[in-house]
């Protein structure tokens, strides 16, 4: 008896604390999910910022050349499109649910540069599974279970984290890591 009561007393919270939905960064203007941030890397140039940006884009994504949309040295913007894929495990196997897309607007300046991921939106791809696409709302009359849309919307969330880690690597460097190679 005391081991059940131990089980309700851990387990089930941590049950309801899993099974959440998550919630997304909103901007406050456009009402869109929008991750962003401004990152200060003194004593780096903005075309040492814009050069990294672009190696970044070229590693970090299949193909950097269908993937930016938009580069301007002199202004030191880019802009890129990208996509990843979504899965769901159901009864022990992984199904595909389809693909999330998005922008990555980047700017630097001397010292410093900008992102801002947006424009996030759920497709279907391949799966015949009806979605939403908007990932703000909650799942109501959709083929995909609410399991699915959270696991979705947590696997989003995890990916752009990730994403604005990779960046935030390969942006903060050395500037002599390189020089006696």
């Amino acid at each position: 008896m005391k081991k059940l009561l131990i089980f309700f007393i851990f387990i089930l919270p941590i049950q309801s604390i899993s099974s959440q939905d998550f919630e997304f960064p909103i901007d406050s203007i456009s009402g869109e999910i929008v991750y962003s941030g401004i990152v200060d890397l003194q004593d780096l140039t903005r075309e040492e910022l814009f050069l990294k940006a672009n190696e970044w884009i070229a590693n970090y994504f299949k193909s950097s050349k269908d993937v930016i949309q938009f580069a301007d040295k002199e202004s030191g913007k880019i802009i890129a499109k990208g996509i990843f894929d979504v899965n769901y495990k159901v009864m022990g196997m992984i199904t595909d649910v389809g693909y999330i897309s998005f922008t990555i607007d980047l700017s630097v300046k001397d010292g410093k540069y900008r992102y801002i991921i947006k424009d996030f939106w759920h497709h279907n791809g391949s799966s015949a599974i009806k979605s939403p696409g908007d990932l703000r709302i909650e799942k109501s009359g959709f083929q995909l279970s609410k399991k699915a849309w959270v696991s979705i919307k947590e696997q989003m969330n995890k990916t752009v984290n990730d994403l604005i880690s990779s960046l935030y690597d390969t942006m903060d460097f050395d500037k002599d890591t390189n020089a006696d190679w």
